[in-house]
């Protein structure tokens, strides 16, 4: 069909009174499967496995689908390999077959850097989250680890000093972390010793999906990065927890499968936790806790045995005694070896019953050496005495209560009770927020639907929740026996837009009350309403479309007729 230019003079102006439709030209960003995140601390006697480990990386390399990203700091004495730099530098690894030399991009050079900071932490994690996009996020913290003390020990901070992560700064970063990625990390990886302790998963227990660590020492090798990473990069699109399995299979058999390389170890243990499971499983911990307290001059003799012969995570573990200052021992040992030295009392059975079982449901896979049966790698801090007394007492540390554990639940109680054979004859009750979610978001107008659980070993006799600091707010009717469950609703009608603070508090039969526990919030106003003139230009464009196309047809069947 040949249109007439006459047709093509009346079209064209009509056609230009159509607004145009505008394409944004977005920046396509190649978003991967997974991206790795190693935060290696080498700047200290682990600089040679440092080395090793980013060799390790190499042999597998990153692929579309797998970013391996690696921000190292390094010493000035113990290696001088590699050009012996001594600062912080930042690298996507790339494959080769050296198993000598780092050949990977070297993306940034940070200089000198203080990387037991929370601040470089997440310095480090929002660089690779922007520049390394994945669906999937795992960061891996490399380096020594002290259980509750601290993580990432840094021996020259840029002055001279050393510096190290502690939990204050490990909660404050994960947090941070959280708002890079808008959502809990996939996984947590400790490659540092010791960090399987009931109050270290206590601090991040909101902040990520899963984590990964060992009970005891591990070796200087760490993790077998070359096998880990091999299954990796052969299957990209795995979940969070085939990958974590993994590295706990990996993890154990390079060291009990009799070869030289790494070394052997006597003592190896790797658990990947369900951190949205675990709450329950410390809340657990708490209930015995609070259970043995009030026996604790009835069962000392049978305590005291129970911890003697439980697995302890301390390699110079000796019956009663840790002579390397690390008293931790393995929950779920404790549990079974009271049971066998406390017969014949059903209500402590069955609180050692509701800890295996929560324990169980917070433990996604653990694998041990064969040498340790008892090693189950749930942790906890059980030191010999309160105060020193002879030369291999280990000392319990206030810093314990400090932490969100020992604040909030009742195992240092229990302690304190122990080592002072004095009976709680009523401990104050708990309280638990099982939702929403830390950081939630709702958006205008909505619900919050704020519930969790109370205990207390005689009677709840009330729940209180308040928002932002207001005022205490009871939630009628909540009342009873052991544990009991809450629920309290909040219209985000009557919140501002932004985050909120929701707290809550149970009180029992005696008036006390237990820690105040919390969580925060965000809430979003409602998207915007279309503007009257977007929507009346969008019928207009529409009404002439039609005009347009009706004249097109009406002129092909008039020329067609002729």
């Amino acid at each position: 069909m040949i249109m007439s230019r006459k047709l093509l003079f009346i079209l064209v102006p009509l056609l230009l009174l159509i607004p145009p439709t505008v394409h944004a030209q977005e920046e396509t960003v190649q978003v991967a499967e997974w991206t790795i995140l190693v935060y290696m601390v080498a700047d200290n006697n682990l600089e040679s496995a440092g080395i090793e480990d980013v060799n390790e990386m190499e042999q597998v390399g990153s692929t579309e689908e797998v970013n391996i990203v690696v921000q190292m700091d390094r010493h000035k004495e113990y290696d001088t390999s590699n050009g012996d730099w001594t600062g912080t530098k930042r690298f996507y690894i790339t494959q080769d077959s050296d198993t000598e030399t780092i050949t990977s991009v070297e993306v940034e050079d940070l200089n000198e850097t203080n990387m037991g900071t929370q601040k470089a932490l997440v310095g480090f994690v929002s660089w690779g989250v922007e520049n390394y996009p994945a669906k999937r996020y795992m960061l891996i913290l490399w380096d020594h680890g002290g259980s509750f003390w601290g993580v990432c020990y840094d021996e020259d901070d840029g002055e001279g000093d050393k510096d190290y992560i502690n939990m204050s700064e490990l909660k404050g970063a994960m947090e941070e972390v959280y708002g890079i990625v808008g959502r809990r990390i996939d996984i947590l990886g400790f490659d540092a010793c010791l960090m399987a302790e009931t109050s270290v998963l206590y601090q991040v227990r909101d902040l990520s999906e899963i984590v990964l660590a060992s009970g005891y020492s591990e070796p200087n090798d760490g993790w077998p990065y070359k096998e880990i990473l091999e299954k990796l990069v052969q299957r990209p699109t795995m979940g969070g927890e085939d990958l974590a399995k993994i590295v706990v299979d990996e993890y154990v058999r390079s060291y009990t499968d009799r070869m030289d390389d790494p070394q052997d170890s006597p003592a190896v243990t790797m658990t990947a936790f369900n951190m949205r499971a675990y709450p329950k499983a410390a809340e657990a911990i708490s209930h015995l806790a609070m259970e043995l307290s009030t026996q604790v001059t009835l069962r000392s003799l049978q305590i005291w045995t129970a911890r003697t012969r439980t697995t302890g995570y301390d390699l110079a573990n000796i019956g009663p005694f840790d002579v390397t200052n690390y008293p931790l021992y393995d929950v779920v040992d404790f549990c079974d070896k009271l049971q066998q030295y406390i017969p014949f009392d059903n209500r402590i059975h069955d609180v050692i019953d509701e800890v295996k079982g929560a324990v169980a449901e917070a433990v996604i896979y653990a694998k041990a050496d064969p040498y340790h049966p008892g090693a189950h790698g749930l942790t906890i801090y059980f030191p010999n005495r309160e105060n020193p007394e002879g030369p291999v007492a280990t000392v319990y540390d206030p810093l314990y209560s400090r932490l969100d554990f020992g604040r909030e639940k009742f195992w240092d109680d229990f302690l304190k009770a122990y080592y002072n054979l004095k009976d709680i004859r009523d401990p104050p009750p708990t309280v638990t927020i099982l939702s929403p979610q830390w950081n939630q978001s709702f958006q205008q107008p909505s619900n919050i639907v704020l519930s969790g659980e109370a205990f207390d070993l005689k009677e709840v006799r009330n729940v209180s929740v308040r928002v932002d600091g207001g005022k205490w707010v009871e939630i009628p009717g909540v009342r009873g026996p052991g544990t009991i469950t809450w629920r309290y609703v909040i219209s985000t009608e009557n919140l501002p837009p932004g985050r909120h603070l929701l707290e809550v508090k149970a009180t029992d039969s005696a008036g006390q009350s237990s820690p105040v526990v919390s969580t925060w919030v965000c809430v979003i106003s409602p998207p915007k309403e279309r503007e009257a003139s977007g929507g009346l230009g969008t019928e207009i464009s529409l009404l002439l479309i039609i005009f347009v196309a009706a004249l097109i047809t009406g002129a092909a069947l008039l020329l067609k007729k002729r």
